[in-house]
Formats: structure tokens, C-alpha cells, sequence
């Protein structure tokens, strides 16, 4: 005789359920963790997006000038304003060693197609 532990009764039945599957090196799976990247990765790309989208609307596109134009108005050779643009890995370490303030920022799905 099964009997529930909560409540006493009898009727006691077995819902159906998915089966576990497991993912990656033996782990479970845990949906509710799934659920909160999910949404932090939601509210990191909204971020981005929103960050982007200021930069294109308050700086100059500079292209692949970036780290040429950056150099000129950190050294006073230009009139500082506010930037963006591309730069290899190798001219943003370049960059970061010269105390030239640059934040590299990720590209976004839609840039990729």
C-alpha cells in the first residue's frame, strides 16, 4: 500500500514525465538554472544592443582607423571627442598598454549575417 507522506491519502498516482537526459559530463539537466541564463543572456544582449545603439547615435564611426584616431586625441594631436570603431585583439592590447581608455564590444548576432 503507497500512501503520500504530505497528506495521508491512499490515491496516490504517478504523473508522466519527460526523462532526464543528461547533458555534458554526466550532469543533469536543471531547467530552472536553464532558465535564469536564458534571461541573463536576454538582459545581457538587450544591453549590448542598447549600448550600441548610443554609441552610434553620441560618437564618430571611425572604422579601422580606430586605434590611429584613439592615439591622436589621447596625445592631444585631435580634438577630443567621443569614438568608435574596429580594432584587431593585437592594437586593443596596444592600445590598453599606452593608458588609452577602449572597450572593446562584442559583436551581435544581426552583425554577423
Amino acid at each position: 500500500m503507497i500512501v503520500c507522506p504530505d497528506c495521508g491519502s491512499v490515491e496516490v498516482r504517478k504523473a508522466p514525465m519527460a526523462p532526464a537526459v543528461l547533458r555534458g559530463r554526466g550532469q543533469a539537466p536543471a531547467p530552472e538554472n536553464e532558465s535564469v541564463a536564458l534571461a541573463a543572456g536576454k538582459q545581457t544582449y538587450a544591453f549590448l544592443k542598447g549600448l550600441r545603439a548610443h554609441l552610434e547615435a553620441n560618437a564618430d564611426d571611425v572604422g579601422k582607423n580606430f586605434p590611429e584616431e584613439a592615439r591622436k586625441i589621447h596625445y592631444g594631436e585631435k580634438e577630443e571627442r567621443n569614438i568608435y570603431g574596429e580594432a584587431s585583439a593585437e592594437e586593443a592590447k596596444a592600445l590598453h598598454e599606452e593608458g588609452i581608455p577602449a572597450l572593446p564590444l562584442p559583436k551581435l548576432p544581426e552583425e554577423h549575417n
